[in-house]
């Protein structure tokens, strides 16, 4: 199954394909005084269901424990004996009835004799009740065959801090969620409520999604919180060709690319570039002054919760709450407003750059690095503004439905970081050699040479093919000396850039010897 994200006027389109090509759109809502009162009421009574259902998992799961056949089978799980352990793991579940439909059957007692039945639809409940036994079972996966299983908690929604978000029947016949006027006017009619869907002339995959041409098959309604105020959005879950834009152009060749904690190199037989990943640094200054502000605020107003070096204290060594503030308030909302904006810019840039690159080539070659060791290995902020993790999913996905091909190269094989694409020679360099010089002459930027190893490099033989690799470097010298340029370029308006790319210097003394070699050539 492959979820991709496409950014089309401000909107995401999430698409989830397999062999029977099912994908998502997600329109958004026109929500009167009246509907946001009636679905705030609903989504505050599905709170109220999850934290009840949740704590009733705990209540089974701590006698699920505790029984004679969950402690003997912990035993036999260490022993690694399958089939006697899985029996008796049944046999616990099965006595204190911490299995999936035992508590469906519960929140639909609490659901029919109590003041929630007008509020919400039998089958919504149900869904509510898998999520919050699933997010009680999968506790479990960290203390099989372990003797401690305190650590095994859950996260119940906090009222003012935690939300439900998203509210589905679970694409039963029986659903509570109609559409109505879809090619004229569409609208969203959920227990009297009637959501008018805001859909725009222009909007070609919204208009492709609601035709005749596709299939629907669940709808979900989400909703997102913006400026402090809650809007609305429904998902539609339809089966058929999958839509793809005109503007988005499939290209055919091979592209090879290298990919960073914050920046990204690409290479094709038509283009060289490197650049961040997002460019969001006014932001992420922003971020960092209100989250200093919040810091200060909170140890002016809990001198006693704090150290003398500004650290937290240990919840054991006060008793007092936190204090509050209404300015403190403020700045939590506005922190929350400005990471949402961030998410939605860094969002919009990964979707610009899937759909370049995908303009480049239809087979693409990468990396396959471990992002939980860059994160213990400081790069945890650049991971956390830039999400080079995600960008490569997306580009996989992107690759994957658009009938193209996406190769992920080991890196203890290949060493596009080491390796010389010009005659294959291995030599270790330091993170903070960022220009890539050889012995055989070549001289590049560290990354871009990365992503030519990478576009040359045979997976199946374990091998790079220099020759092809020799003759693209000798043949492309234009494209690469130009990429050069507009790095230095970009050095010149973002000094921070110099990290990745490397100095100013170094960088013009490659574009004079790619200028040298040009004209001995030429000769």
């Amino acid at each position: 199954m492959i979820i991709v994200e496409e950014s089309f006027l401000g909107l995401y389109v999430r698409i989830v394909e397999d062999s029977m090509n099912i994908f998502t759109l997600s329109v958004p809502l026109y929500v009167n005084p009246y509907a946001y009162k009636k679905l705030g009421i609903k989504f505050n009574v599905a709170h109220h269901i999850y934290n009840a259902v949740l704590g009733e998992c705990e209540r089974r799961k701590k006698k699920y424990i505790n029984s004679p056949n969950y402690i003997q089978a912990q035993e036999k799980y260490k022993l690694n004996l399958k089939s006697e352990y899985k029996i008796l793991y049944a046999k616990a579940e099965a006595d204190s009835k911490y299995t999936e439909n035992n508590i469906v059957k519960f929140v639909q007692s609490i659901r029919n004799k109590s003041w929630l039945e007008p509020h919400i639809n039998a089958n919504e409940t149900n869904q509510l009740a898998r999520r919050a036994f699933q997010a009680s079972y999968k506790t479990l996966g960290w203390i099989k065959g372990k003797d401690n299983y305190k650590k095994a908690k859950v996260k119940f929604k906090r009222f003012g801090k935690d939300y439900i978000y998203s509210l589905d029947d679970g694409g039963s016949n029986s659903s509570s969620f109609k559409l109505k006027n879809i090619v004229d006017h569409p609208k969203l009619v959920w227990q009297g409520v009637e959501l008018p869907l805001i859909v725009k002339s222009n909007d070609q995959v919204a208009i492709y999604c609601l035709s005749e041409k596709v299939k629907r098959k669940n709808i979900r309604i989400k909703r997102k919180l913006v400026n402090n105020k809650w809007n609305y959005f429904v998902d539609i879950t339809c089966e058929g060709e999958i839509y793809n834009k005109p503007k988005n152009i499939l290209g055919s060749g091979v592209v090879g690319i290298d990919i960073g904690p914050s920046s990204i190199a690409y290479i094709s037989d038509t283009k060289c570039k490197m650049d961040n990943i997002c460019n969001i640094k006014q932001d992420i200054d922003l971020r960092k002054d209100i989250q200093r502000k919040i810091t200060r605020l909170r140890i002016r107003l809990n001198p006693d919760k704090y150290n003398d070096n500004g650290t937290n204290k240990l919840r054991t060594q006060y008793k007092t709450k936190w204090i509050s503030s209404h300015r403190l308030k403020e700045l939590e909302k506005k922190y929350s407003e400005v990471r949402r904006k961030n998410k939605e810019s860094r969002r919009n840039s990964h979707g610009i750059i899937c759909n370049e690159i995908r303009s480049l080539g239809d087979y693409l070659k990468v990396d396959k690095d471990s992002y939980k060791e860059w994160q213990s290995s400081g790069y945890g902020k650049s991971l956390e503004n830039h999400s080079p993790g995600l960008l490569t999913k997306l580009l996989e996905n992107k690759f994957n439905y658009t009938k193209g091909k996406f190769e992920a190269i080991d890196t203890k094989n290949s060493k596009s970081s080491q390796r010389c694409p010009n005659c294959g020679n291995i030599k270790k360099k330091e993170l903070k050699d960022r220009i890539h010089t050889c012995q055989c002459g070549f001289e590049y930027q560290r990354d871009l040479t990365s992503a030519i190893v990478n576009k040359f490099y045979n997976t199946e033989l374990n091998s790079l093919n220099v020759n092809e690799a020799n003759n693209f470097i000798m043949g492309k010298q234009s494209i690469l000396s130009t990429c050069i340029k507009e790095l230095i370029q970009s050095v010149h308006q973002n000094r921070k850039f110099v990290v990745v790319a490397g100095t100013i210097p170094e960088l013009q003394q490659i574009v004079a010897k790619d200028e040298v070699n040009t004209e001995i050539t030429l000769l």
